[in-house]
């Protein structure tokens, strides 16, 4: 299996570029806090954007060391490493779902915060 590079540069750059922006929404959320004097739920989606890095840097993993391996491995060998490369990406899907999970959270306090 040959990783189309054009594709994965342009997940890498996207993935990375949102990231950036869910910590950015987590530091701008901390300064609105401030007004309302509450404080604590910036976190969310600073830890969001953070855990997207990690399932950026997952889904490497898998690109980088699964699909070479997959193209080289003896027929012996294919099993667990195709076990292993679907496990790395329900990792990857899981720290994506709870990027935006978090994300969602700190979103939703702050509304019901403002809002009531």
């Amino acid at each position: 299996m040959r990783p189309n590079l054009y594709g994965e540069i342009l997940f890498a750059v996207g993935i990375l570029l949102f990231a950036l922006s869910i910590i950015i929404y987590g530091l701008i959320l901390k300064r609105l806090l401030k007004l309302i004097r509450k404080a604590g739920i910036w976190i969310f989606p600073f830890l969001g954007g953070i855990v997207l890095i990690i399932g950026t840097f997952l889904h490497f993993v898998r690109v980088g060391f699964f699909l070479p391996a997959l193209r080289a491995a003896d027929p012996g060998d294919l099993f667990p490493l195709i076990v292993n490369s679907l496990r790395m990406g329900t990792y990857e899907s899981i720290s994506i779902f709870l990027a935006g999970l978090l994300s969602l959270l700190g979103g939703i306090v702050y509304n019901f915060w403002v809002s009531h």
